[in-house]
């Protein structure tokens, strides 16, 4: 069987067809494909070891966990991106990218170099991926900033009202 087979893939593919239904359950998804990720990560990595701590497992790195990284950080992107986009996504999203951040990039990068052979401990390095998902939370950021200030006006308009002259609020 090979590799990119075994992934977890089902939450992962799943993100685009979900972007028709609720957008609660595109989140939901996105979140939990990070939890499945990094449960796959951890697993391929003991198995590995358990065969070789050499090119093998530098190869497991370079390859195929990087690629899956990415293509996570971009399922994270199109959920933000997608038709139903709502700010409300944005911190399902911060937390499934700070996870994998965290989790898929720092604690896997250690336990790489933790099992790997000493001629390989310096190759191993996950700081580019680690920076692709600083970037989505930038990103989201930047779109919370834009919102803030797009609300401004409307905070400021509120706040000189006399609300205790109204006898009855309507939306």
């Amino acid at each position: 069987m090979r590799l990119s087979r075994a992934l977890p893939r089902n939450s992962l593919d799943s993100v685009s067809a979900t972007e028709e239904k609720e957008p609660d359950e595109a989140t939901t998804v996105v979140l939990l494909s990070s939890t499945e990720l990094l449960c796959y990560y951890r697993q391929s990595l003991e198995q590995c070891a358990k065969y070789s701590r050499r090119q093998v497992l530098y190869d497991l790195c370079t390859l195929p966990h990087k690629r899956w990284l990415q293509i996570y950080r971009t399922s994270c992107l199109l959920v933000l991106d997608g038709p139903n986009h709502e700010l409300k996504h944005a911190s399902i999203v911060i937390n499934a990218v700070d996870s994998c951040q965290t989790t898929a990039t720092s604690e896997l990068e250690e336990g790489i170099r933790r099992e790997i052979d000493k001629g390989f401990k310096e190759k191993v390095t996950l700081q580019a991926e680690r920076g692709l998902f600083v970037g989505v939370i930038s990103r989201i950021s930047l779109a919370i900033a834009v919102q803030q200030v797009a609300c401004e006006p409307a905070f400021s308009t509120m706040s000189k009202m006399t609300w205790n002259t109204l006898s009855q609020a309507s939306g």
